[in-house]
């Protein structure tokens, strides 16, 4: 394998990670925040895994195109307002699960305004300060946050099979 390899193989293990440590469901709606390199890595992992719809929070051209390319609902939300996103994808039912991977306040908010209630959000950023009223908001929707910061071993073999499964395919 070569440098390239390893370094898309960890991060895929830490989407992994973040799936089952959130307690993903096959056929649920996921929300990413960003489309960075651990957020696809997030977002590709739960479509492999049967995830109903995947959006990626973009804000570049590229962003956009890279997303669409894996299979992914790219939302921009200076074009697609949140109420529009979960009408177009959730049948305004809202995403079960979300993954936070901007480490902004508004990636937080568009979270907020995009999961349903007792969803689960899996955090693998740090926000740069406390705001009291994500706290609020997320125990008055009873939406769980767990931090995901790490991988193990069978997160790393998974993670090797689909990189394989994507090389092949």
């Amino acid at each position: 394998m070569t440098q390239t390899d390893l370094e898309l193989v960890d991060r895929l293990a830490v989407g992994v990670h973040a799936l089952r440590r959130c307690g993903y469901v096959y056929g649920e709606n996921v929300f990413v925040s960003k489309g960075t390199p651990l957020g696809l890595a997030v977002a590709v992992e739960a479509k492999t895994f049967g995830a109903a719809r995947v959006a990626v929070g973009c804000q570049t051209a590229e962003e956009q195109m890279l997303t669409s390319s894996l299979g992914l609902e790219p939302w921009v939300r200076e074009r697609e307002s949140e109420t529009e996103l979960l009408h177009r994808l959730t049948d305004d039912r809202g995403f079960a699960f979300a993954f936070e991977t901007s480490g902004t306040e508004a990636g937080y908010a568009a979270i907020l305004a995009l999961v349903k209630r007792g969803a689960v959000v899996g955090v693998l950023t740090e926000l740069p300060q406390p705001y009291s009223f994500f706290v609020k908001t997320a125990i008055r929707s009873q939406i769980r946050f767990i931090g995901v910061h790490s991988f193990d071993e069978a997160d790393k073999r998974l993670a090797q099979s689909v990189l394989s499964k994507m090389k092949k395919g």
